[in-house]
């Protein structure tokens, strides 16, 4: 009577393991496939989404300002999503659209993500007239039903000696052949070069794109298409 009752103990440790095991190997495979994920970051702007280093001054303009503007692809079981500016440092300013970021964390964006499961993500940081390097810490964090998943960029962004350079608005005019437009209507984009500099383009959209102001910020609305 005592062997066998050692060996329902015995039967019941075994199982046990076997089932907290069984739940740790298939939740750990679980985690891996229904875990949401970034799929690809595109730019829809002038810089390079792979890049975090960026170097300005020498020949610069006053308060230079460096725009981040991506699309952000993410997996199809992502639900939800939120971007945070996690800080940086004070001599910097960070702009949501025309509002300028205060205390830090600081919801850049958040909410539902939408059918095509991107999300078009912009802010702007200018930097000071003064030589040194800095930082912008950025998260993005995605949530599925059951789990969520948080990356982490951290941009370093130096500044050189300043030597001014001629504003733009003194190198080229852009004109309009109309104030008002209706729907369907061709507008015609004039760019004329009234400097004695020659200017170059990386392609013929001149890396343009349409904003639109939602009632409290301009944000992308679309790009223009441009032969390299």
């Amino acid at each position: 009577m005592e062997v066998l009752h050692r060996s329902a103990i015995l039967l019941f440790a075994v199982l046990g393991v076997s089932v907290i095991g069984g739940w740790f190997i298939g939740g750990t495979f679980m985690k891996e496939g229904w875990e949401p994920r970034i799929e690809g970051i595109y730019n829809y702007g002038f810089v390079d989404p792979g890049k975090t280093e960026f170097e300005f001054g020498r020949e610069g303009y006053l308060n230079e300002k460096c725009e981040f503007y991506y699309v952000i692809q993410t997996s199809w079981n992502a639900k939800r999503f939120r971007i945070m500016i996690d800080g940086f440092l004070e001599e910097l300013q960070v702009l949501d659209g025309d509002k300028t970021v205060g205390a830090v964390p600081y919801v850049l964006q958040e909410g539902n993500l939408p059918e095509e499961r991107c999300i078009w993500l912009g802010f702007t940081v200018v930097l000071p007239n003064q030589t040194g390097t800095y930082n912008v810490n950025l998260s993005v964090t995605l949530y599925s039903w059951l789990f969520s998943r948080e990356y982490k960029f951290k941009y370093t962004l130096t500044a050189d000696t300043f030597t001014p350079k001629t504003p733009l608005e003194e190198i080229l005019a852009i004109t309009l052949d109309k104030e008002v437009y209706y729907q369907g209507e061709l507008m015609t984009i004039t760019i004329q070069n009234i400097s004695n500099e020659t200017v170059w383009f990386t392609d013929t959209a001149c890396n343009m794109f349409f904003e639109r102001f939602n009632g409290q910020c301009w944000e992308f609305y679309d790009a223009i298409i441009g032969v390299l």
